[in-house]
């Protein structure tokens, strides 16, 4: 493969428009608007922040908006780094090119392993709320909302997950307290070098690397439900796509054997799935972007025309719907044994749809931070509870620990789900020996 003329051209006209830029504003103008940005003008956005807090791990992406006559949809850029290191400046010059190209992008940050809490579910959790944010602000900003995402490596894992995982519970549950409610829905998913099977690895690879070890918190024989939840390849049920897969055939770190796994998997679920594989191309071989890497801008190439493809088929996002839940309780928790009581409440448009009222009891496990195995006890019940999200049954036994989110720095408390990992549950209004804790949001309507 040589470089692509085109890549060239559009290099020398961004440089044009630089200048050109740059001249005009030097220029007079007596025109009272002159200082009205053209809605339709290309721009990024830089820093905003779509979740987290001063005092926690404030997550920040760059929006890179082309030329436009209507809002836009958004595709979601995940950096790769093996869950440990990275940025999103890693797929500046990445993002730079799908924006020449008409694509608009959100670039983003999210939690580390080892840097800032983004062992799994976290980085998940950060994925899919960057989803929800361009959502949630999509006014705004000027956009039509999130539409796919697309990512590298251990982006390319998230990328993957972020399409697969849209309204599972547990990743609705744990997301930012200021996006609840919004969608989550994102049908197109690019990647290239992602690990789609976690739980092969060790087969193929001789091993599992440390660090795919450290995100998922032990070795398949420690964690193999969180080896088989974290592993896009096992939620290929819940894609639409379309799907574009890009491989390098010489990648040592993660074999292209998943990709071929994914790419079938997708097949027998009949979404629409594109592998495209390079001869020569390793692990990372996008990178660098530029004219001595003919493969990576083959590859950029190929994805540009595929989001710029695809964008027509993503839905309108909807507004948040009109029911609402709100779970509240309080117990008494000296580090050893837990007492107390806890009311649901499901809500449409204001009219009380199901409640119920338990009873909590447990005691402490052994863990640090201590882990409360709390009992529910119904005490009444009242509506139709069918249906009701999030609802404990009589007897079920959740585990409850309380502990800092990284996000905000404060409190909340999660819940051990299953050996899936920990899922913020509610936010701990009150903590101590006393516990005072809600959770409260907005629902999709029921369809």
């Amino acid at each position: 493969m040589s470089p692509t003329p085109r890549r060239s051209r559009l290099a020398l006209l961004g440089l044009l428009a630089a200048l050109a830029s740059s001249l005009l504003a030097c220029k007079p103008d007596d025109d009272d608007d002159s200082t009205t940005p053209d809605p339709g003008a290309a721009e990024v956005i830089e820093d905003l922040v779509y979740a987290g807090e001063a005092g926690g791990s404030t997550l920040r992406g760059d929006l890179y908006l082309p030329e436009r006559d209507a809002p836009p949809p958004v595709f979601v850029l995940f950096h790769g780094g093996g869950f440990f290191q990275g940025e999103r400046a890693d797929l500046e010059v990445a993002a730079g090119h799908l924006q020449r190209d008409g694509v608009a992008v959100f670039n983003v940050d999210y939690r580390l392993v080892g840097v800032d809490g983004g062992e799994f579910p976290a980085a998940a959790v950060d994925a899919l709320d960057a989803v929800r944010y361009l959502n949630t602000n999509r006014e705004e900003l000027g956009i039509a909302g999130a539409c796919g995402a697309f990512g590298t490596s251990a982006g390319g894992t998230l990328a993957s997950l972020t399409v697969l995982l849209r309204d599972d519970p547990l990743m609705v549950r744990a997301g930012w307290p200021a996006l609840r409610g919004q969608s989550d829905d994102v049908p197109v998913l690019a990647s290239t070098s992602g690990i789609y099977d976690f739980s092969t690895r060790e087969e193929q690879h001789g091993s599992v690397p440390p660090m795919e070890q450290d995100f998922l918190g032990g070795s398949p024989q420690d964690q193999p439900e969180r080896y088989q939840f974290a592993s896009p390849i096992q939620h290929v049920g819940d894609a639409r796509g379309p799907v574009l897969l890009l491989h390098g055939e010489q990648d040592a770190l993660v074999e292209p054997i998943q990709a071929e796994l994914m790419r079938d998997a997708l097949d027998g679920v009949e979404v629409d799935v594109e592998l495209q594989t390079y001869p020569d191309g390793i692990h990372g071989f996008m990178f660098p972007i530029n004219e001595h890497n003919p493969e990576g801008l083959d590859a950029l190439d190929r994805l540009a025309a595929f989001l710029t493809t695809a964008s027509p088929l993503c839905p309108a996002i909807g507004d948040i719907g009109s029911r609402r839940v709100v779970q509240s309780g309080s117990a008494t928790w000296d580090g050893q044994t837990w007492s107390g009581n806890e009311n649901y409440q499901l809500k449409d448009a204001g009219q009380p749809v199901c409640e119920r009222e338990f009873s909590t009891a447990g005691e402490t496990g052994e863990g640090s931070p201590p882990v409360a195995r709390v009992t529910y006890a119904l005490i009444s019940e009242s509506g139709d509870c069918a249906d009701a999200p999030y609802l404990p049954a009589d007897g079920e036994v959740w585990s409850l620990i309380a502990q800092e989110d990284s996000r905000d720095g404060v409190p909340a408390l999660f819940r051990e789900s299953e050996g899936l990992g920990r899922f913020r549950w509610f936010d701990l209004l009150a903590d101590g020996d006393d516990l005072v804790y809600e959770y409260e949001a907005s629902l999709p309507d029921p369809t």
